[in-house]
């Protein structure tokens, strides 16, 4: 008989102390085996030092889409609205064409892997993005992964990288008028 183990994520750890607190009761409770901190967020450090001492796997939930970026927002204005905070994740969405510069995008990730390392004291187990579905922003992910032989994961947008790391991913999900849906309906 084949086996399939199933991993449950908890993202966005570090985005406030309330999120932080909430993984890490479902982390206690040995729901969540696996862990995506947003380095760039005021919270990132706190959210670590609750979660440091279980075994889960922790990756950079890398983010450029919330708060204010790591790198000079002057070196990545294709990220960053004029007052220098991320533009919205709703913002690039309805963007007609991916405005997001690879080179800049990178700038910002290797700002939040040098935090992830001043934070942990260690490189991320897994290496993926937050919230913002754009073909360039995750050719700078894999860049920056490759370069520092980092796991990219990349599950549910990529086909072959599912079926070549054996890691599949739930589809994302439709939300309703009001913005909401179902996770019963979703798993």
């Amino acid at each position: 008989m084949e086996y399939m183990k199933l991993i449950l994520r908890a993202d966005d750890l570090g985005f406030s102390e309330a999120v932080s607190l909430g993984i890490l009761k479902a982390v206690k409770d040995g729901l969540i085996t696996s862990v995506g901190m947003m380095p760039n967020m005021p919270s990132a450090s706190y959210g670590y030092q609750l979660v440091k001492d279980y075994d889960i796997a922790l990756g950079q939930h890398t983010n450029i889409c919330v708060g204010k970026p790591l790198s000079d927002s002057s070196l990545i204005p294709s990220l960053v609205q004029p007052n220098g905070e991320f533009c919205s994740s709703k913002e690039i969405r309805s963007r007609q064409e991916d405005t997001i510069c690879v080179e800049e995008c990178e700038i910002e990730i290797e700002a939040q892997l040098k935090r992830f390392q001043e934070i942990t004291g260690r490189n991320p187990d897994y290496f993926e993005g937050h919230a913002v579905f754009s073909k360039n922003f995750f050719i700078a992910l894999e860049n920056v992964a490759k370069r520092h032989h980092l796991f990219f994961c990349n599950p549910n947008l990529d086909p072959k990288w599912e079926e070549e790391h054996q890691l599949y991913g739930l589809p994302f999900f439709k939300e309703d008028e009001k913005g909401l849906y179902n996770p019963s309906e979703y798993m």
